[in-house]
C-alpha cells in the first residue's frame, strides 16, 4: 500500500493465487472460464424451463384424459384423426395410453385408448399420399394421418405398446408361477 501500513484483516498469502494442480493426471478438469460458466447457467435455465413445461404438459394430459397420476407423456405429435373430415390435433403417447386431442372450429374431440384395449398398431396411407398410423382396438379402427414425422411417432407408439404388453405378459407369468 502507498501509506505503508498493512491491514491485519488481509491474509498473508502471496498476491498471485495459483490454481491447485489436480491430485492425479486423470483429474485434469479445470474450472470453466467465465463465458463457459455463463453458457452453463443458460443451459441449466433452459433445462429447468423444459422440465417445468414437461411437468405442466403431464398434468394437463392427466387432467384432460382422466389418466392416473403415474402417467406421463413420452412425446406428442401433430397429426389429424380421420373421421368424416380430418380433425387436426395432437397425439400423445404415454407408457399405458395413446391419446388424441383436437379442437377444430370449436368442436372438441378427445380420445384416450388404453394399450390394454389396443390389439394392433400399423403404418398406413390415406388418400394414396398421406402417411398414417392405424391403431386397432377390438371394437374400432382409429386412423391418425398428416404427420410431419410419421416414422418417429410410429416407432415410439409401437415401442410403448409392445413394452406395455411385454410387462403384462411378465406379470401374468409371475402370477401363474406363484399360484402353482
Amino acid at each position: 500500500h502507498r501509506s505503508g501500513r498493512r491491514s491485519t484483516a488481509r491474509s498473508a498469502s502471496p498476491p498471485e493465487r495459483r490454481r491447485r494442480r489436480p491430485l492425479s493426471a486423470d483429474a485434469g478438469a479445470t474450472e470453466p472460464a467465465v463465458g463457459e460458466r455463463r453458457a452453463l447457467g443458460e443451459s441449466l435455465k433452459k433445462v429447468l424451463w423444459l422440465e417445468r413445461q414437461r411437468q405442466q404438459q403431464a398434468h394437463e394430459l392427466r387432467r384432460t384424459f382422466g389418466l392416473p397420476s403415474t402417467e406421463e407423456p413420452l412425446d406428442d405429435f401433430s397429426c389429424a384423426l380421420q373421421k368424416a373430415i380430418l380433425l387436426h390435433g395432437r397425439l400423445f403417447v404415454s407408457r399405458q395410453h395413446v391419446c388424441f386431442s383436437s379442437n377444430v372450429f370449436g368442436v372438441r374431440t378427445q380420445l384416450a385408448l388404453p394399450f390394454r384395449e389396443v390389439v394392433n398398431v400399423s403404418k398406413g396411407t390415406q388418400s394414396l399420399i398421406n402417411p398414417s398410423i392405424v391403431v386397432m382396438t377390438k371394437a374400432e379402427q382409429h386412423i391418425f394421418a398428416s404427420f410431419w414425422k410419421r416414422d418417429n411417432a410410429f416407432n415410439l407408439l409401437l415401442g410403448a405398446w409392445t413394452a406395455f404388453h411385454d410387462q403384462l405378459w411378465l406379470e401374468r407369468a409371475g402370477d401363474s408361477g406363484s399360484a402353482a
